[in-house]
């Protein structure tokens, strides 16, 4: 007989929230006009050319924090032109303090968004869905990203943009170059959707242009003014050919050393100005970013992103109803070309064609692999298609073929159907998300087996209320073998609410917080798994933006089977009733020392549990940057003790805003080894890289300090245009 029987809250609660779903017009949406022009301006970051003085002026900024509906303390101004080349943004950000303004980025992403900077968020489309968001700080430092479904932001893509910066007397300006090769857009569409945003680090304010309220975002699509006046846009069809040659060294011990060299190159063809094929021959991804290390302590696989540009350009399209690592992705690319134990895959030829047709999203992948790890050679393959049904309802495809793993195969096929509005309750955003998945399995060796998955989301994402509800089943022999997932055969329910209160004058804090939070997992027989609740009594945001919280997590969690954890201490199956604590204190990103460090500590499967945790950034400077992590923790269990300590040491030298040298180290007492990743990276042109990587691997042994692994990789890339 169950035990446990889990309360409908997501069956009750859709009907109430949507019945309640309000059309009533928020304020009237700012427009900001846009001006055509012949000449590109000269990229320098002055604006005393003659077209800027007769663009239209956008300003007016409202702080969003550190009070709210109170103007900036120091003006902004924007100006935006066009050509057929490229769209030109001007900023003007006064600052009567200039020696106070706060330059961290001078990079690639990187540090851009902890100090002063200006973002602007592009709707291209105007669908109130879709678009992209740049920013820039006074030492030239760039960020940008890919924004799907209203407000989630794909930060690893990278688009080819440039920008100049100067501060002077009256603050500081840029000059950004965006050009239209770089985005997607309708050549007919008159109006973009369009905001801006303004920080200032040292004040803590952050100011919005349009609809400034504390949980909008400058990416919020659903939130944007409009940008109008554009015509006579280029359509943009065209080629564009990114060839390399690279050169690697690699000494392992016990196999020698070897010299090699590559060739490959993608290849892109703007089919129509929404829609781009690709092709990639002996894909290569060398310069990659190397993985931070994780140590699992769970009964459940970790995550690890996706980081290899290829497959980062256009994610945000296989994006499937919101699901994300902690229950399931079901669409997964790091199963591309990395073996189950993270080793290299060779990716003989990858192709995929992405983009928009009309109200459609289109993304279709195709991969071939190189046999290796006992795996044979073969081709994986994975499609999403979605429709924008009206204003607030999209509906999509989603289908995965192949088994990257496995001499088996594999396919997933599933639907999904979203509601979003941003005028529920009058201005407030509502977004729900039902799926349904199912699996089909055909291994080598033993029966055919399926599987499925289904479920519904919703979250709210107001200022003071925010709540976000989950449920799900997924059966036994679900099995997405393009895809990740956490657990199967299970029943699932988690729900997050939060509460936040804001002083109606200055205060010493900027707001309170109290979070309550659950999560049930049942098998499909409604037998409890494992249950927990957490609840944040204490989360203070103070005046200068540092953070304190406290909170408290009971958990019971019914093993069936006996797992180790690393150390080697096994956990025999059984019931395990547990409490935690978490104490943690966050610095403000605008400091020159930012970050978080804290304690954890309370039962673990029938004994204790110490931990301490810190991650650290020292900025002191556009120059130089120094970071660190580390992870201690201390098990005190029936089956014995464990000890671990797990370290991470950056060094980031941003020599110019487009030369950078980062250094990392890891090391961890449980594998005993020391990684060393160095990666110097210039960017001569726009578009053209040269880059050089170093990794090494070394044993801590009994009887002393050894290399397993040395390799060194040159590679050289250009983008050229046609």
């Amino acid at each position: 007989m169950s035990d446990f029987t889990p309360a409908p809250p997501l069956t009750r609660l859709f009907p109430l929230l949507l019945a309640t779903t309000l059309s009533v017009a928020g304020a009237a949406e700012p427009n900001h006009r846009v001006l055509q022009i012949e000449e590109s301006p000269v990229l320098d970051g002055t604006l005393d050319e003659a077209v800027w003085a007769k663009a239209q002026v956008a300003d007016g900024l409202i702080q969003i924090q550190p009070r709210t509906d109170a103007a900036m303390s120091e003006r902004t101004e924007v100006r935006v032109l066009y050509n057929r080349e490229a769209i030109y943004i001007g900023v003007r950000c006064f600052d009567r303090r200039p020696a106070g303004i706060k330059a961290r980025g001078r990079e690639r992403d990187g540090s851009v968004l902890s100090g002063d900077h200006v973002a602007f968020f592009f709707d291209t489309f105007h669908d109130r869905r879709n678009g992209y968001v740049f920013a820039v700080s006074p030492d030239e430092g760039r960020w940008d990203a890919l924004v799907s479904n209203h407000f989630t932001a794909n930060t690893d893509w990278d688009g080819l943009w440039d920008v100049r910066c100067k501060v002077d007397a009256a603050g500081w300006t840029a000059e950004i170059e965006i050009p239209f090769k770089t985005i997607s857009y309708d050549p007919d569409g008159g109006i973009w959707g369009f905001n801006f945003s303004r920080s200032i680090a040292r004040k803590g304010e952050i100011g919005l242009w349009a609809s400034p309220r504390p949980e909008i975002k400058v990416h919020f699509a659903g939130n944007a003014g409009t940008l109008s006046g554009l015509k006579d846009l280029p359509d943009q069809l065209g080629i564009e050919l990114t060839p390399y040659a690279l050169a690697r060294y690699r000494e392992q011990r016990g196999f020698g050393s070897s010299t090699t060299g590559d060739l490959g190159f993608d290849l892109r063809w703007r089919i129509t100005p929404g829609l781009t094929a690709t092709l990639s021959v002996n894909t290569d991804f060398a310069d990659t970013e190397v993985d931070q290390r994780q140590l699992n302590f769970s009964r459940f696989p970790l995550f690890f992103p996706e980081k290899r540009d290829f497959f980062l350009e256009d994610s945000n399209i296989y994006r499937f109803a919101d699901l994300n690592e902690e229950l399931m992705i079901p669409y997964f690319t790091r199963r591309v070309g990395l073996s189950a134990n993270g080793g290299r895959v060779p990716i003989l030829a990858a192709g995929k064609v992405a983009g928009r047709v009309g109200d459609y999203e289109i993304g279709v992948t195709t991969a071939h692999l190189d046999g290796a790890y006992g795996i044979e050679e073969k081709t994986v393959f994975a499609t999403r298609l979605s429709r924008q049904l009206n204003d607030c309802s999209t509906a999509g495809f989603i289908a995965t073929h192949g088994d990257p793993n496995s001499n088996g195969d594999n396919s997933v096929v599933g639907f999904d159907y979203r509601y979003q509005t941003s005028r529920f309750l009058g201005d407030q955003t509502l977004v729900t998300n039902l799926f349904y998945l199912v699996s089909q399995t055909d291994p080598v060796i033993g029966p055919d087996f399926s599987g499925h998955a289904y479920g519904m989301g919703l979250t709210w994402p107001g200022d003071e209320f925010n709540i976000s509800m989950q449920a799900a089943e997924i059966s036994a022999n679900f099995d997405p073998a393009l895809g990740f997932i956490r657990r199967s055969d299970i029943r699932y329910y988690s729900s997050n609410w939060r509460y936040l209160i804001r002083p109606d004058a200055e205060q010493w804090y900027q707001w309170f917080a109290f979070i309550y939070a659950n999560q049930f997992y049942t098998d499909l027989d409604n037998n409890l798994q494992t249950r927990s609740h957490s609840i944040y009594p204490l989360l203070v945001r103070f005046a200068n933006n540092d953070e304190l919280s406290f909170g408290i997590t009971e958990t019971l969690d019914r093993t069936a089977f006996p797992f180790s954890i690393p150390g080697g201490v096994v956990i025999p199956a059984g019931s395990y009733d547990m409490r935690t604590y978490e104490l943690k204190y966050k610095l403000a990103e605008s400091r020159a020392l930012s970050g978080e460090a804290g304690f954890r500590w309370g039962d673990f499967y029938g004994g204790d549990w110490h931990s301490f945790f810190a991650n650290l950034w020292w900025i002191p400077g556009s120059l130089t940057a120094f970071g660190t992590s580390y992870d201690f923790n201390h098990f005190d269990l029936p089956g014995g003790q464990v000890d671990s300590h797990l370290v991470s040491v950056w060094l980031v030298l941003r020599f110019t805003p487009r030369v950078r040298w980062s250094n990392l180290i890891q090391y961890d007492t449980i594998s005993k080894t020391v990684g060393f990743n160095s990666r110097f990276t210039w960017e001569y042109d726009p578009g053209k890289t040269l880059s050089v990587v170093l990794s090494q691997l070394y044993w801590d042994s009994p009887t002393g300090t050894q290399r397993l692994d040395t390799e060194m990789v040159a590679k050289v890339a250009a983008q050229f245009r046609f």
